[in-house]
């Protein structure tokens, strides 16, 4: 039994060794993935911007209809009312 815990202390040591030796290269690799992403993104923002204009200027999700605003503004007052 002591020679089963001492091999699986060994082999954890070595595999956080191994872990704690790649968590930098793995670090700069999703930093470099995003940064990537994120400049292809505001590259197409700025070369398209005409259409970005278009997008922010409509509304982006359909317009609710007043009564279910009015319901939802019913019932949130009246459970700060209740508090």
């Amino acid at each position: 039994m002591n020679s089963f815990s001492e091999r699986f202390r060994c082999a954890y040591s070595i595999l956080v060794g191994i872990g704690h030796s790649l968590q930098s290269l793995f670090l700069l690799a999703v930093r470099l993935y995003w940064g990537w992403q994120i400049c292809q993104t505001g590259w197409g923002k700025m070369h398209g911007l005409p259409g970005v204009v278009q997008f922010f200027a409509s509304p982006a999700s359909p317009r609710r209809p007043k009564r279910v605003l009015r319901w939802a503004a019913g019932s949130s007052r009246r459970y700060w009312q209740a508090i």
